[in-house]
């Protein structure tokens, strides 16, 4: 459904990899929550990210549409409002108030404003706030122009 209804879809870029590395550490520094992070680590596996996202690019490029990933590092205490870092901003697990501009949301919400607004900086070329080369300041490999039929860039 996603892949038909939409022409531009913005994920965030995991390192699924980096994220279930293994906690049990060596003989001389030991791992802390082994088997909390072990059961963590099941489950990031069962989810099937990974897969997810593939098809859903295959699915995008099938309907001449496009999958962006960007970087997530401080998506969730940056404002989507006025763009102001800052980690006190994430007062609680759940709400996001802007200590420079007051803006309130979800704290999920708004991460995915954040997301929305560097992938679509990246596929236009420019970043808010970062000038122009917005490509190498959030988006992780290169954004691709859509082609109509007749091979014509839109």
């Amino acid at each position: 459904m996603i892949g038909r209804n939409h022409s531009v879809v913005v994920v965030e870029h995991l390192r699924i990899q980096s994220m279930t590395r293994s906690s049990r550490g060596t003989i001389e520094r030991p791992g802390r929550n082994v088997s909390g992070k072990a059961r963590l680590n099941r489950s990031i596996l069962s989810m099937g990210w990974g897969k997810g996202e593939r098809m859903l690019a295959y699915k995008l490029q099938a309907n001449s549409g496009i999958l962006i990933r960007v970087l997530a590092a401080y998506s969730s205490q940056t404002c989507a409002s006025c763009g102001h870092v800052a980690a006190e901003s994430r007062r609680s697990r759940d709400r996001f108030q802007c200590v420079a501009c007051g803006h309130a949301s979800s704290a999920d919400t708004n991460a995915a404003q954040v997301l929305l607004a560097r992938g679509l900086a990246a596929h236009s070329g420019t970043a808010p706030g970062h000038g122009v080369a917005g490509r190498e300041a959030f988006a992780v490999g290169q954004a691709e122009k859509r082609r109509a039929a007749s091979g014509a860039i839109e």
